[in-house]
């Protein structure tokens, strides 16, 4: 079995316990999602009830398979980008700057479009229609920003990100995560 279609059964037995909301089966879902990817995915508890509540019979393991399926989903979207990216040597150098910069621009709009589909995943109780639209517009407006290479926009834009997604709840931080982290690595270089 391949890791991505591994990741997808996980996936897949995630949506089974959301569905059911049964808190033993989630339990031990979490416990097998955990042993398997915790070395591979950077942060995976963090945010997890389990981890953070001492109190076992409060914890939420539902909620918990609702991070950990956001999490190995956002993990399979840079599977899916590592596969597709690579320039080979044998290029001249003209034709590798190019790639890289088609590579870059590629890349926010797959990081982006996977985000957008985390964010719509995302429950309405969570977040409603009209806010997953506005998110999904300050996005836009960051990668727009990113294109223009002007730092203060850039920096404003994702202050207002920011803002927004923490006042919403873990959840919505953790559904665009990556494409923040993204971001970070690839302006950091400007504000150097």
């Amino acid at each position: 079995m391949s890791k991505k279609s591994l990741i997808s059964s996980y996936i897949s037995k995630c949506n089974m316990i959301l569905e059911t909301e049964d808190r033993e089966s989630a339990k031990i879902l979490e416990e097998e999602i955990i042993s398997v990817y915790n070395a591979e995915i950077n942060g995976l508890k963090d945010g997890l009830d389990s981890y953070n509540n001492i109190y076992e019979n409060k914890v939420d393991y539902v909620k918990d398979i609702r991070y950990l399926k956001a999490k190995l989903e956002n993990y399979k979207g840079d599977l899916k980008l590592a596969a597709g990216t690579g320039s080979s040597t044998k290029k001249t150098t003209f034709n590798i700057n190019n790639t890289l910069s088609s590579s870059v621009y590629n890349e926010i709009n797959i990081s982006l479009n996977n985000t957008i589909k985390n964010i719509n995943s995302l429950p309405n109780d969570i977040l409603n229609n009209d806010e997953k639209e506005e998110l999904e517009d300050k996005l836009s407006g960051l990668q727009r920003a990113l294109d223009s290479d002007d730092k203060n926009k850039i920096w404003k834009k994702l202050s207002n990100i920011l803002k927004y997604a923490i006042t919403k709840g873990p959840e919505v931080f953790i559904a665009i995560s990556n494409f923040i982290n993204f971001v970070s690595n690839t302006i950091a270089p400007l504000f150097k």
